[in-house]
């Protein structure tokens, strides 16, 4: 990547975009895709091709876990995600003094 953004300077005149960071969703992706990985629920069109093109570019044989949400229930609520939310908010949370 680095002979490409020199290559890119030195053709354009400045200001010019060089490089461009991908989006959030893939960049969340790209730190913590690992092999562990069975589904990745999106629900949205756009960052699900997003994220089916790049993980298709990094593993293609495991593209087929990307799957787009199209259920009635809001994607949080349909996993659970936000009883689990709710729930680890809920819990006391106690200090303990320690004598100095």
């Amino acid at each position: 990547m680095g002979r490409a953004i020199t290559k890119v300077q030195k053709a354009t005149k400045f200001p010019t975009l060089i490089y461009e960071e991908t989006s959030r969703a893939v960049g969340l992706l790209r730190d913590l895709f690992n092999p562990s990985f069975e589904n990745i629920h999106v629900n949205n069109e756009a960052v699900y091709n997003e994220i089916k093109d790049y993980v298709t570019l990094i593993a293609p044989d495991r593209a087929g876990i990307v799957k787009l949400y199209k259920g009635q229930l809001p994607i949080f609520d349909n996993f659970g995600i936000t009883k689990q939310i709710k729930s680890s908010l809920e819990r006391p949370f106690r200090t303990r003094v320690v004598p100095t």
